[in-house]
């Protein structure tokens, strides 16, 4: 039984683009890593011919270190994950609710797809944070080291935004039901 409205065409378009979005994330995030990788080891060779004058060993520090996650993406990710929230068992949940009253199962599957557009972001506040990083190592555009750590945490907390309510909600003592990471396609 498929919902009419807003809430169907969010949940059919989140159902629908959510593999491909994640393959054309791992294809970008494939190719970032190579040019990164190009790029540290450019800056490493004019390091090596300008002496003092060339680029800092910081910046090349971290682009290289760019270049690793981004190649090896998906796993920083979930590694951080672990980190913050410690190892949370697959199919683990939150609960959730809203002040409306009773709850259908249209609105935990819209609720699915939100969820899943805050996932989204969370990745891209992450993968971000790596630029951020090099900036602030290379002293540009007003970037710092609290701006780029600001990033990966927040990108972290909404790539497991269920993570985060399940933990905010057991530190409260709040539970009014249960949202899982089902599969709603």
């Amino acid at each position: 039984m498929e919902s009419q409205g807003v809430g169907g065409a969010l949940i059919s378009l989140v159902a629908n683009l959510m593999p491909e979005a994640r393959a054309l994330l791992s294809i970008v995030c494939y190719l970032l890593g190579g040019v990164l990788f190009l790029a540290a080891l450019l800056r490493l060779m004019r390091s090596g011919e300008e002496g003092l004058r060339g680029p800092s060993g910081y910046g090349t520090a971290a682009t290289f270190l760019a270049a690793i996650v981004f190649l090896t993406f998906p796993q920083w990710l979930d590694a951080w994950g672990e980190t913050l929230f410690g190892a949370v068992p697959k199919g683990a949940g939150a609960s959730l609710a809203y002040a409306g009253g009773e709850r259908s199962g249209d609105y935990e599957r819209v609720l699915w797809a939100v969820l899943k557009i805050v996932e989204a972001v969370g990745v891209l506040a992450f993968l971000k944070s790596w630029f951020v990083l090099r900036d602030a190592a290379d002293e540009r555009n007003g970037a710092t080291l609290g701006k780029a750590f600001a990033h990966m945490i927040g990108g972290v907390c909404g790539w497991h935004i269920i993570w985060v309510i399940d933990r905010v909600q057991n530190t409260l003592g709040i539970a009014p039901f249960n949202i899982s990471e089902g599969n709603w396609t």
